[in-house]
């Protein structure tokens, strides 16, 4: 099971996810990920300044989780 935390206190298991997009902030710039799992459930990850700073973060926090294979605390 990869786990790893997208939020403070939101966690999202990764082999429960079927689908995550990037949506943005309807009055500012920021952008989040938004995570839909095989359970109807959806969270959403921290804020970020654009689109390049999410998807590193994204790529980073997956290569984290599945090296350590456990809970990622970031």
């Amino acid at each position: 099971m990869r786990i790893f935390e997208i939020d403070k206190g939101k966690f999202v298991n990764l082999d429960t996810v079927f689908k995550f997009e990037l949506a943005s902030m309807e009055d500012s710039q920021s952008v989040f990920w938004k995570f839909y799992s095989s359970y109807d459930e959806t969270a959403t990850s921290k804020e970020f300044m654009d689109q390049m700073d999410a998807v590193t973060w994204l790529n980073m926090t997956i290569a984290r989780a599945e090296g350590a294979g456990e809970i990622i605390l970031l």
